[in-house]
């Protein structure tokens, strides 16, 4: 990855992504909302090259430059492995050491990255619910280290890939991740601008129902078929 070269003073900018169903807008922050609302959503962060690092090591916190930059993700809601609801991050380097995968995950990358730049998306209605329960679960599949650990690869394999995949198996639609850390901390506000979730209509009364992901429903999205939830037949888009 690229390092930042330019001579321009870094500033983190935070936002907030509403995706009502059927609308979305975007709003400036002063400050990452990330962990201080009750509401679910899901936070893409993003630190530039040269922005502040704290290594964690033994208790002892040593404030240091990014060489590279970082992206890592956030998920705020019901996780119900545990029964709570949580604020928790989860991203991807190469640890210690590049020649092991066993600490390659890390989950307070908030509190490594403090200067990094946010953009939270909030939502309602059961799509929107849906993609924060698959967030947890495969939150949950890695730290409960049910699935191994990929090898931290820094051209092919690398924190970028591992957010933009974690969306991707978490059936989150029209949210790509790619280029550089420092490159996508300058254009973080658009990266969910497509980011939305449907209208559903209750045609009979008794309240909107929706099937899972496990019903193998496919539907196109932007020319390529996908598994997603869909409504009940007595449902309306």
């Amino acid at each position: 990855m690229e390092e930042n070269n330019t001579n321009e003073p870094y500033t983190e900018q935070h936002y907030l992504h509403v995706a009502h169903e059927g609308d979305s807008r975007s709003f400036d922050l002063t400050e990452s909302i990330f962990s201080k609302t009750n509401t679910p959503s899901f936070t893409i962060f993003a630190a530039p090259a040269e922005s502040k690092y704290i290594s964690i090591a033994n208790e002892n916190q040593v404030e240091e430059q990014s060489n590279y930059g970082h992206v890592f993700l956030g998920i705020t809601g019901f996780n119900p492995v545990i029964g709570e609801y949580e604020s928790v991050t989860i991203g991807f380097s190469a640890g210690e050491s590049m020649a092991t995968s066993e600490d390659n995950i890390s989950f307070n990358d908030h509190l490594r990255y403090p200067e990094a730049s946010s953009i939270t998306v909030i939502g309602n209605g059961p799509n929107f619910d849906e993609n924060i329960s698959s967030l947890f679960e495969n939150y949950n599949k890695i730290k409960n280290k049910t699935v191994s650990n990929e090898s931290y690869n820094l051209l092919f394999n690398n924190c970028v890939d591992f957010v933009d995949d974690f969306l991707e198996k978490s059936n989150i639609k029209n949210v790509k991740i790619s280029g550089t850390p420092s490159s996508i901390t300058k254009r973080l506000k658009n990266i969910v601008k497509s980011y939305q979730t449907p209208i559903i209509i209750d045609l009979n009364g008794d309240g909107v129902k929706t099937l899972p992901y496990s019903f193998n429903i496919s539907f196109e999205f932007n020319g390529e078929k996908q598994i997603t939830g869909w409504v009940e037949k007595m449902m309306g888009f």
